[in-house]
């Protein structure tokens, strides 16, 4: 394989104005490591959320320099020597909602960005180097954030008219509300749309969720994810037996700890969550042991400023393929039904162009890398400060 050899890299710290509730967090501002690895002009572009913007920004000054001079094929192999044992630790809390703390923010960035400037220099779409592409035609999943019952009910109807036939909604960890909000939306979208509830780990225990279970089976909700807190692996073991819909794990479904809780049974489904896994090739590694182990998986989530979604809309015609992608991404939200409930300042993109999308289907294209291009000029218009690593 022809020598990629790293040339540069720039850093961007890039953020908006969000304004989005889950059970465990309210986000007023979103806050994303933007980078792009360069060799002889062509760049790969990488994005990830940051729940603590100082740490991980840190250790991307103090790892990236030595990623120069380097061979971009290489991309585990740089990443692996990486002085595992500084990297800065996050707890439970700081991480909330957003990713897992085992899991390098910064390597995850680096590692689509690597793929991407690989693939750009091949002239190859970016999935092919992921694995065996299956589809390029991938049902989307809006997912709507927290609000009032009927709120949410009706934003699900109006995604609906627009031709997606997944939706998603969050819950709070409050039986009544919660119960409102499965009721009103199982009644607003009918019974031939699936419904995927995320409770963001806000159910503290089995007599906790007892009675949402029973909500939950009375309104065929196909799809639960994260009732219970971090590592509660009886209780999620007790659910999914519990109900008819299928069990989904998000947040502890990070590698290898994965392989702990397809060993034990607890997920029907394993969700590949954007900032959770720290490089591609985890990610490929998450979705082999789960099909191993009889287990769906399936894309969930979704970037900020558009890089991170398109590369897991890539990823998701290669793995998850019996599921939607939540990588609709927030510019659909800032287009769509959904803006309303958000607060943006902004469009959340710094793309030329997004996916195009209709009828509730992501589509791919077949351009050279992830199939997008960054618009220099949105990137610094959301750029709080920014850091360039050269020879």
């Amino acid at each position: 394989m022809k020598r990629i050899e790293i040339d540069n890299i720039r850093l961007c710290h890039a953020q908006i104005v969000f304004g989005c509730s889950y059970a465990t967090d309210n986000l007023d501002m979103a806050n994303s490591l933007i980078l792009s690895i360069s060799s002889k002009g062509v760049s790969g572009w990488g994005e990830v959320f940051l729940p603590r913007v100082e740490p991980q920004w840190a250790w991307a000054l103090k790892v990236l320099p030595g990623l120069i001079g380097q061979d971009a094929n290489e991309s585990d192999s740089l990443l692996d020597r990486w002085p595992a044992g500084q990297r800065p630790r996050m707890t439970l809390e700081e991480c909330s909602t957003y990713c897992h703390p085992e899991v390098d923010l910064v390597a995850e960035a680096v590692s689509f960005a690597l793929y991407d400037l690989v693939s750009r220099q091949m002239k190859r779409p970016v999935r092919e180097l992921f694995g065996n592409p299956v589809r390029t035609v991938i049902p989307g999943m809006p997912c709507i954030s927290l609000a009032d019952a009927e709120t949410m009910a009706s934003l699900c109807k109006e995604w609906v008219a627009l031709g997606y036939r997944y939706i998603k909604i969050k819950l709070s960890g409050v039986l009544q509300d919660d119960s409102r909000r499965i009721e009103a939306t199982r009644k607003a979208v009918g019974t031939s749309v699936s419904i995927q509830v995320d409770a963001n780990n806000s159910y503290r225990s089995m007599d906790h969720a007892v009675e949402i279970i029973a909500v939950l089976n009375e309104n065929h909700v196909e799809v639960i994810e994260d009732l219970f807190g971090f590592g509660e692996l009886a209780d999620c073991r007790k659910a999914k037996d519990m109900l008819e819909g299928k069990y989904m794990v998000d947040k502890d479904a990070y590698w290898p700890h994965v392989l702990t809780l397809l060993d034990q049974g607890v997920a029907a489904i394993i969700n590949q969550h954007p900032h959770n896994q720290g490089r591609v090739s985890y990610a490929l590694n998450i979705a082999r042991a789960a099909a191993a182990a009889g287990v769906s998986s399936q894309i969930g989530s979704s970037g900020i400023f558009g890089i991170q979604n398109a590369a897991y809309q890539q990823l998701a015609s290669v793995i998850g393929t019996d599921r939607p992608c939540e990588e609709i991404g927030l510019h659909s939200y800032y287009d769509g039904p959904s803006r309303r409930i958000y607060s943006f300042d902004r469009r959340p993109s710094v793309l030329t162009a997004e996916m195009p999308s209709g009828g509730g289907m992501i589509l791919l294209n077949n351009r050279p890398g992830m199939g997008v291009e960054v618009d220099q000029d949105k990137l610094k218009s959301m750029t709080v400060k920014a850091e360039d690593i050269g020879p």
